[in-house]
C-alpha cells in the first residue's frame, strides 16, 4: 500500500487537514506490491507538482507499456516478485566497510539469483523508463562454480581439509564416549544411550561412588538432584582438545573467506542498491497497473502550460469515481452515481438539496487530483488535468486551540487560495448566523475570483454567490413520481439522481420541500412554509 504519509513530506501540496476530507487511505491500501522492495518503493513515492507535466507523462507512459508488454504473464511476473526480500542493511554493511555474517551473504547471494532469474525470463532490460543492468561480477563471487543454488557456504581446499579433520576427530570422540557409557552401566548400572551428561536424585546412593570416579565430573546441583558429565580419561580429553583446536581453525579460516567475499562485494555495493531500487520501483509499477484494471482506471491527460505560460487551467472529468464509495454503494443495493464535471480557472459552485452528494462531489475530485498528481491511474472514464501546486480543503472540522468550528473554519480560509491550486469549499459560514454566513460565503467566493491561476469550487447553500461564480452545477435531483411517497430516508435516498448536472439559470434549487413531502412532512406546516418563502 502507499501510506497517506507520503503526501505530508511536503506540506506545502497537501496537509493532513485536507487528506481527513479526502480520505484516501482506504483505496491507497489497495495498491499491493507484490514484495518487501516494492513496498519500500511505495513508501518513498512523492507527488508530482507544477513543472512535472513532462515527467508524469513519462510515469504513465511506463505503466502503459508495463501493461502491454506483461499482458500475458504478468500474474507470473507479480508472483515471482514476491520472492525479493529487503537486503538493505546487508547492502549497507558492504558500503560502510561493516562486518558481515554468513546470513547477509546468503541473503545477497540469493537477491543476485532471483535478480538474474528475472533478466533472463522477463526481459527487464528493455524496459524504457528503467535501467537494469547485469550483476554477473558479484554472483561470481557467491557462486563460482555457477551452480545457481541459493544454498550458501563458505568453501576452500584448506576449509574441506579442516571439515575432514573435524569429522574424523569427530567419530573418534563418539566412540571413546561410547565406551565410557557402556562402561557407566556395566559399573554403576546407569543407562545414558552414549549420552556426556546423565542426572541423579540426591537420594540415590550411587552418589558416593560416582563422585569418586575420575572420569566422571559435577557439573551442577540443585535441591534434588545432581548433574554429571562423562569427562572420559585422557584420551577422551586430548580428541576433545583437538576438536576444540579444528573447530577455532575453521572459524578463523571462514572468518577470512567471509572478510575475502565481503572486500570483493564491496566494489558491487552500489550496483546492487541500484538495481534493489529499480526492482522495488517495477513492482510498485506493476501494482499500479493490477490497480488500473481492478478499479477501471484511466491514465489521465495532463494539461501543460502553452509556451507563454498563460493557459487557463482547467479540469474534464468524465465518470469519476470512489471505487471504495462505490463498492458501498452496490453491497447495500443503491445506485452509484459517478461525477462529471467540467471546471475552469476561476470559482465554481455546486447547489442542491441535503442527501444530493454535494461533498461526495467535491471529495471524490480531490481524491482524482491526489491520485493523478501521487502518479497513480484515476478511476474515470476520461481525466484531463493540470498539476497544481497546492490542492487544499476548507470545510467544518473539529473546534481547534479552543476556538468554535465557525472560528476554526475563518483562520483556516485565510490560507485557502493561492496560485495554480485547486481549493474545495464546503459549506464555509454554515454554522454561523445566515445572513451573516451568505455575506461571507459570497465574499470568499468573490475574493477567489481575484487570485489567477487556480480553480476554486465551493460547495453551498447560500444564494448570493451564485451571481458570482462562473459555473453552477446542481445535484440531489429527486426523480420522484407525481404522488409518490416514501417510508424513510434509505428509501428516498434510492430516488435521488447524484450526478451533477449544470445550472443555466443560476439560482438554488427549491428541493428541500420536494423531500419533507416526500418524507410525509405535515402539509399543513409546508403550506405555511410555502408562504413564508414567497413573503421573503
Amino acid at each position: 500500500m502507499i501510506p497517506e504519509s507520503v503526501f505530508l513530506s511536503d506540506s506545502r501540496f497537501v496537509d493532513s487537514v485536507t487528506l481527513d476530507f479526502i480520505d484516501p487511505k482506504a483505496l491507497l491500501a489497495s495498491i499491493l506490491p507484490s514484495s518487501a522492495l516494492g513496498q519500500s518503493s511505495a513508501s518513498r513515492v512523492q507527488p508530482f507538482l507544477k513543472g512535472q507535466e513532462h515527467a508524469l507523462e513519462a510515469h504513465f507512459s511506463r505503466l502503459a507499456h508495463l501493461e502491454r508488454f506483461y499482458e500475458k504473464n504478468m500474474g507470473t511476473l507479480r508472483e515471482f516478485l514476491k520472492q525479493f526480500r529487503n537486503i538493505a542493511t546487508s547492502l549497507s554493511k558492504l558500503r560502510s566497510n561493516t562486518p558481515v555474517n554468513l546470513a547477509d551473504l546468503f541473503e545477497i547471494k540469493r537477491f543476485l539469483l532471483l535478480y538474474e532469474q528475472l533478466r533472463e525470463h522477463y526481459e527487464i532490460e528493455s524496459l524504457p523508463g528503467f535501467r537494469f543492468t547485469p550483476l554477473v561480477p558479484a554472483l561470481r563471487l557467491l557462486d563460482p562454480e555457477g551452480k545457481r543454488q541459493i544454498f550458501f557456504s563458505l568453501e576452500s581446499d584448506y576449509l574441506q581439509a579442516l571439515r575432514s579433520e573435524l569429522e574424523k576427530t569427530g567419530k573418534q570422540e563418539t566412540q571413546e564416549i561410547k565406551r565410557y557409557c557402556e562402561l557407566l552401566q556395566k559399573q554403576y548400572e546407569i543407562p545414558v544411550k552414549n549420552q556426556r551428561e546423565f542426572i541423579l536424585s540426591r537420594t540415590d546412593l550411587r552418589n558416593l561412588a560416582i563422585q569418586k570416579c575420575e572420569w566422571i565430573s559435577l557439573l551442577r546441583e540443585s535441591t534434588f538432584s545432581l548433574h554429571y558429565e562423562i569427562t572420559g580419561g585422557e584420551k577422551t580429553r586430548s580428541i576433545h582438545l583437538k576438536k576444540t583446536e579444528i573447530l577455532e581453525e575453521i572459524e578463523t579460516e571462514e572468518q577470512r573467506l567471509i572478510d575475502e567475499l565481503r572486500r570483493g562485494l564491496q566494489k558491487h555495493a552500489d550496483s546492487m542498491i541500484a538495481q534493489m531500487t529499480e526492482v522495488g520501483a517495477l513492482d510498485l509499477s506493476l501494482a499500479l497497473v493490477a490497480f488500473k484494471k481492478d478499479h477501471r482506471c484511466v491514465y489521465p491527460t495532463i494539461r501543460g502550460q502553452d509556451n507563454n505560460g498563460q493557459k487557463p487551467l482547467s479540469i474534464t472529468v468524465e465518470n469519476g469515481r470512489n471505487p471504495i464509495l462505490e463498492k458501498d454503494c452496490h453491497q447495500k443495493s443503491l445506485h452509484y452515481d459517478p461525477l462529471t464535471i467540467s471546471l475552469e480557472e476561476g470559482a465554481a459552485l455546486i447547489v442542491g438539496a441535503n442527501m444530493g452528494g454535494k461533498t461526495t462531489a467535491l471529495k471524490t475530485l480531490g481524491l482524482l487530483v491526489l491520485l493523478t498528481q501521487a502518479g497513480i491511474p484515476a478511476p474515470a472514464d476520461h481525466l484531463e488535468l493540470p498539476l497544481f501546486s497546492r490542492l487544499f480543503a476548507l470545510y467544518k472540522t473539529k473546534e481547534q486551540s479552543g476556538l468554535s468550528g465557525f472560528g476554526s473554519e475563518i483562520v483556516r480560509a485565510k490560507s485557502a487560495f493561492s496560485p495554480f491550486s485547486l481549493s474545495m469549499i464546503d459549506e464555509f459560514a454554515s454554522s454561523t448566523n445566515p445572513s451573516e454566513g451568505e455575506a461571507l460565503a459570497t465574499a470568499l467566493v468573490s475574493y477567489s475570483k481575484e487570485v489567477s491561476n487556480q480553480i476554486s469550487v465551493f460547495v453551498t447553500h447560500f444564494s448570493k454567490p451564485l451571481a458570482i461564480a462562473s459555473n453552477v452545477y446542481t445535484t440531489g435531483i429527486l426523480r420522484l413520481e407525481e404522488g409518490q411517497s416514501v417510508n424513510n430516508v434509505e428509501a428516498l435516498y434510492r430516488l435521488v439522481d447524484h450526478g451533477l448536472y449544470r445550472l443555466p439559470v443560476h439560482e438554488i434549487p427549491k428541493g428541500a420541500f420536494t423531500v419533507a413531502k416526500a418524507l410525509g412532512f405535515s402539509d399543513t406546516i409546508l403550506k405555511k412554509a410555502t408562504a413564508y418563502l414567497s413573503v421573503g
